[in-house]
C-alpha cells in the first residue's frame, strides 16, 4: 500500500513479506513501508483474536496490506518476496508452516531477518514478546536508577521495542543491498538481546585487568542530573565531560566547588568518590533553589551548555522542536477514527510517507498472488560470500555516541569504516571502555579539519567514500569549508548523514544536547518518575535509536543511488529519536487511554505484570487473565495482595519453576553484578573480550546482529589516535610527500613511537 506520488521512494518496488505478531517486527515493517516498500503482513488468526484494538498497536501496520493465509500456503509465498521478516520463536516456525530449509537465504536469494523476542537460544527463547520481561532478562531494568542499590526498575515505556524495530529494518535493508549487489541471499538475526546490547553498549562493560571510570546507573553526579529551581520546576544539567562541567561552574560563578577538600580540583574525584559527589550535589541543590529554573537555563544557554527543562509529553508534542522535525501525522482507521502518530523519524528526500492504516477485517488471500510484477533484479551470484555491505566505505567524522553508532551498525553489516578524530582525539575518550565499545570495528584517522588544509584533506578522502557521518552543528560545517556545496563538488554520489541534537529546529541548531536532555524535554523522564523526582533512564536510548535511524537512512540512500543514481542528504537527530522511542505513547485516537506513569523504584503496571524480589534476586512475570488463578494457586496465596510476600520468602529458581509449570511467562532479572555471567546472555554470546594495549582486557557488547556469513567482519580492535592515518590516506590516493607534509604541519596526527 505505498503512498501515491512516491514511486521513486528508496524501496519502491521491493516486496516485503512480514510473518509477525510482535511489536518490534511490526515496527520494522512499518519503517520499510514508510520508505516505499510494498509490505504484506500475514496475520495469524490465533494471535489477532486476542490483540487489543489500541492506537499504538494498529499504527504499527501503517502503509501495509494485511492478509490471512493458511500455514500451508505461507511456504510458497516466501519465494515471491524480496525481504522476509519473521519474529517467531524457534518452535513457532512450524505454526507458520515453515521449515528450516525455507529460510535458507542463499537457497532462496532472500533478504531474510529473524527477530526473536528475546534470543535465538537459551532458557527464555520461547517466551512471548513482552517489553518488561525483555527489560529484566536483557539488563535494561538493572540500569534504571533506583533508590536502593542493586534493585531492578521497570521502564514505564517500551523504548527497547522501537529500537529493536529500527535495527530489524536496518538489517533487512542491508541484506537487500547484499542481494542486489551480489545475487547472494543474506540472513540476519536481530533479537531482543541485540537491541538491549545496542542500548547498553556504553553501559554494560567492564575492564578485567584494572579499574577504570565508566558510566554507571546511579551516577547522579552533580554534573549529570536533575535540579529544582525556586519555582519548583525541574531541569536537567547535562555536562557529561570535565570540560563541560567546569564551563558550567564558570558560568554559574561557582568554581569554588572545585576547591572543596573532597574534590581537590579533580573532576574525576566527583565521579569516583561518593563523598565528593555528595558535597557538590548538596551545594548545587541549595544554590539552584535560590532562583527559578528558567533563569538558570538562560545562564547555561548563554554559555552554550547542554541543559533542558522538564516537560510533559503534551508540551513536547505541541512544541516547536517537534513541529520543525515533521511532528505527527493523522491517519484514519475504520474503527478508531482519526489516529495521530509520529511521522518519519528522519529526513530523506523522496523518502515516502506514512501510509494509511489497514482495515480491521483481514481478507483471506487464498491462492491469489500477493504482488504483481517481478522481484527486484539480482545479478548472477558469484562464489565469494561476504557480509552484505562489503565494499561500502564510510567516513565517520562524528563524536560521542549517536553518530558513531550509525557507523558501528554499518561496520557490523560489513562496511569499511574510518573513524575521523581531531588531533587530541574524541572527547568521548574520557570514557575509554565506552569509546572502545562503540568504535571497535573501525580504523583510526586523525586530521585537524579546523585548518583549511585539513578540510581539503578530508574532501580528498571523501572522493573515494560512499558515506559521510557527522554530528557537527550545521553552521560549523559551512564555516570550516565542509558545507553542502563543497561536499557535492568533492563527490556527487556521496551520502551525507547529519546527526544533530535538535534536527531541523533552526532556532536550536547551535545548542548542544545529550540523551537525558531529550528524556527531560520529551516527557519521558517525567513519566518514569511520576509525581516525584524525574528519572531519566540512565541508558542512552535516544543515542542508540538515532544511530539505528541514521543507519536506516544510509541504507535507503544506498538503494536509491543504486536505482536512480546520485547522492543524498540524510538528517536525523536525538529529537527525532526520542519521539520515535515513545511511538505507542505518542499515538492516540479519541478516547484512548493515557500512557502509563511510573514512580521511584517502579516495579511495573500491576501485580500481574511486574518485578518481584526473591530471597536471592529478582524476577519479572506477566500473568494473563486466564493464568491468574493458577498463579495464586501455585504460590499458595488467596489473593493478589499475597503475591509479593509469598515470592519474597522464596528463591528465584523455585518461583520460576512453579510459574513455568502453570504457563506464566517469567524471567530472572539481571542485576549489575550478574549481567556478565547470567546463563541467558551467555547462551546468546552477548559479551566479547577485547585487549587494549593501555587498559588490558575489556568486556564489551559483542554484536547488534548476527549474519549468515561473518566473512569480511573486522576484528574488534582498539586504536590509538590517528593509528592508521598514513595507511588510510595512502589508500585514498594521497602521495607520500603530501602526507609527510601534512604530518609535519600538524594537520594529520600519527601516534608517537
Amino acid at each position: 500500500m505505498p503512498v501515491p506520488g512516491f514511486e521513486d521512494a528508496p524501496l519502491a518496488g521491493v516486496r516485503v513479506l512480514e510473518l509477525s505478531y510482535s511489536r518490534p517486527a511490526r515496527m520494522a515493517g512499518a519503517i520499510l513501508a514508510d520508505l516505499g516498500a510494498d509490505v504484506v503482513r500475514v496475520v495469524r488468526a490465533d494471535v489477532a483474536a486476542s490483540e487489543p484494538l489500541e492506537p499504538g498497536v494498529v499504527a504499527r501496520d501503517r502503509g501495509k496490506r494485511l492478509v490471512s493465509l493458511d500455514p500451508a500456503q505461507v511456504r510458497g509465498r516466501v519465494a515471491d518476496a524480496d525481504i522476509l521478516i519473521v519474529d517467531a520463536t524457534p518452535s513457532e516456525l512450524a505454526a507458520w508452516g515453515l521449515r528450516e530449509s525455507d529460510l535458507d537465504p542463499r537457497a532462496n536469494g532472500l533478504a531474510y531477518v529473524w527477530m526473536p523476542p528475546y534470543g535465538p537460544k537459551g532458557e527464555w527463547a520461547e517466551l512471548p514478546e513482552d517489553p518488561l520481561l525483555l527489560a529484566a532478562a536483557g539488563g535494561i531494568a538493572c540500569q534504571y536508577p533506583g533508590t536502593r542499590a542493586g534493585i531492578p526498575v521497570a521502564p514505564v515505556g517500551s523504548n527497547v521495542t522501537q529500537l529493536h524495530g529500527a535495527l530489524g529494518a536496518a538489517a533487512a535493508m542491508a541484506a537487500l543491498h547484499g542481494v542486489e549487489e551480489t545475487g547472494q541471499g543474506y540472513g540476519a538475526t536481530v533479537s531482543g538481546l541485540h537491541a538491549c546490547a545496542a542500548a547498553l553498549t556504553a553501559m554494560t562493560l567492564q575492564t578485567l585487568d584494572q579499574p577504570i571510570v565508566r558510566i554507571g546507573r546511579n551516577s547522579r553526579g552533580p554534573h549529570w542530573r536533575f535540579y529544582q529551581g525556586s519555582d519548583g520546576r525541574w531541569f536537567f544539567l547535562g555536562t557529561l565531560t570535565p570540560d563541560l562541567f567546569i564551563r558550567a561552574l564558570v558560568a554559574l560563578e561557582r568554581t569554588d566547588l572545585l576547591a572543596l577538600p573532597e574534590v581537590g580540583g579533580d573532576f574525576y574525584n566527583i565521579l569516583g568518590d561518593p563523598e565528593a559527589a555528595r558535597v557538590v550535589n548538596e551545594a548545587l541543590e541549595e544554590f539552584f533553589a535560590t532562583r527559578p529554573s528558567s533563569e538558570w537555563l538562560d545562564v547555561l544557554a548563554a554559555s552554550n551548555l547542554p541543559a533542558a527543562a522538564l516537560q510533559t509529553r503534551e508540551e513536547w508534542r505541541d512544541g516547536e522542536i517537534t513541529a520543525a522535525n515533521g511532528g505527527f501525522v493523522t491517519r484514519s482507521h475504520d474503527r478508531l477514527g482519526e489516529v495521530e502518530m509520529p511521522g518519519l523519524p528522519f529526513f530523506l528526500d523522496r523518502a515516502g510517507a506514512p501510509g494509511e492504516l489497514p482495515p480491521t477485517e483481514v481478507p483471506d488471500a487464498g491462492s491469489e498472488p500477493l504482488w504483481s510484477g517481478p522481484r527486484v533484479t539480482r545479478p548472477a551470484a558469484g562464489s565469494e560470500y561476504r557480509l552484505p555491505l562489503d565494499g561500502v566505505r564510510v567516513m565517520d567524522a562524528s563524536s560521542f555516541l549517536a553518530g558513531p553508532l550509525v557507523s558501528s551498525f554499518l561496520a557490523e553489516y560489513g562496511a569499511a569504516v574510518t573513524r575521523l578524530e581531531p588531533p587530541t582525539g574524541d572527547t568521548y575518550r574520557a570514557f575509554p571502555t565506552a569509546f572502545l565499545s562503540v568504535n571497535k570495528l573501525k580504523r583510526g584517522l586523525a586530521v585537524d579539519v579546523r585548518q583549511p588544509e585539513g578540510a581539503r584533506t578530508l574532501l580528498d578522502v571523501l572522493q573515494s567514500s560512499d558515506v559521510l557521518v557527522e554530528n557537527l552543528r550545521p553552521t560549523r560545517m559551512a564555516r570550516i569549508g565542509l558545507g553542502p556545496d563543497a561536499l557535492q563538488k568533492a563527490n556527487p554520489e556521496l551520502i551525507h548523514v547529519s546527526l544533530s541534537a535538535y534536527g531541523a529546529a533552526e532556532a536550536f541548531a547551535d545548542y548542544p544536547g545529550f540523551d537525558p536532555v531529550f528524556q527531560a524535554l520529551s516527557g519521558l523522564a517525567g513519566a518514569q518518575g511520576g509525581d516525584g523526582y524525574p528519572y531519566d533512564s540512565g541508558i542512552p536510548f535516544s543515542d542508540a535509536a538515532a544511530g539505528a535511524l541514521g543507519a536506516v537512512g544510509v541504507l535507503a540512500s544506498l538503494r536509491r543511488r543504486r536505482v536512480h543514481g546520485g547522492g543524498s542528504f540524510v538528517r536525523t537527530s536525538l529529537a527525532d529519536a526520542v519521539t520515535f522511542l515513545q511511538y505507542p505513547e505518542f499515538t492516540r485516537s479519541e478516547g484512548s487511554a493515557p500512557p502509563a506513569v511510573g514512580r521511584a523504584d517502579y516495579p511495573g503496571p500491576d501485580a500481574w505484570h511486574r518485578l518481584y524480589e526473591c530471597t536471592d534476586g529478582w524476577i519479572a512475570l506477566h500473568a494473563l487473565p486466564s493464568q491468574q488463578e493458577a498463579l495464586l494457586g501455585v504460590l499458595g496465596v488467596d489473593g493478589v495482595d499475597g503475591i509479593e510476600s509469598a515470592v519474597l520468602s522464596r528463591d528465584v529458581a523455585s518461583v520460576l519453576a512453579d510459574l513455568q509449570s502453570v504457563g506464566v511467562a517469567a524471567v530472572r532479572s539481571l542485576l549489575l553484578a550478574t549481567s556478565y555471567t547470567d546463563p541467558f546472555p551467555e547462551a546468546n554470546d552477548w559479551m566479547d573480550v577485547v585487549v587494549d594495549p593501555q587498559f588490558g582486557r575489556s568486556q564489551i557488547m559483542r554484536a547488534y546482529s548476527d549474519w549468515s556469513t561473518s566473512e569480511g567482519r573486522q576484528e574488534p580492535t582498539p586504536f590509538r589516535i590517528g593509528e592508521e592515518s598514513v595507511a588510510l590516506l595512502e589508500e585514498a590516493g594521497l602521495p607520500s610527500e603530501r602526507i609527510a607534509a601534512l604530518i609535519a604541519d600538524g594537520v594529520v596526527t600519527v601516534p608517537e613511537t
